[in-house]
């Protein structure tokens, strides 16, 4: 519950990431310690999931052009 608050607070972004190597931008995420949660595979070259919004402008910067968030 506490977490959820918090989510909230810091405002939640759900967002689809298509890429050839979708582990590749999940170990991104955990290297450089973006939040992320409500992961759902669509396919083998995409997914949702959910993180903040400080968290996707930080993602942007680190995947690179290769993917489509």
């Amino acid at each position: 519950m506490y977490r959820r608050a918090v989510n909230y607070l810091q405002g939640n972004v759900s967002l689809r990431v298509e890429s050839p190597f979708p582990e590749r931008v999940i170990n991104l995420c955990a290297v450089h310690e973006i939040p992320f949660w409500d992961l759902k595979w669509l396919d083998e070259v995409s997914f949702t999931v959910s993180t903040t919004r400080r968290g996707l402008r930080r993602l942007r910067q680190v995947i690179g052009p290769e993917c489509s968030v």
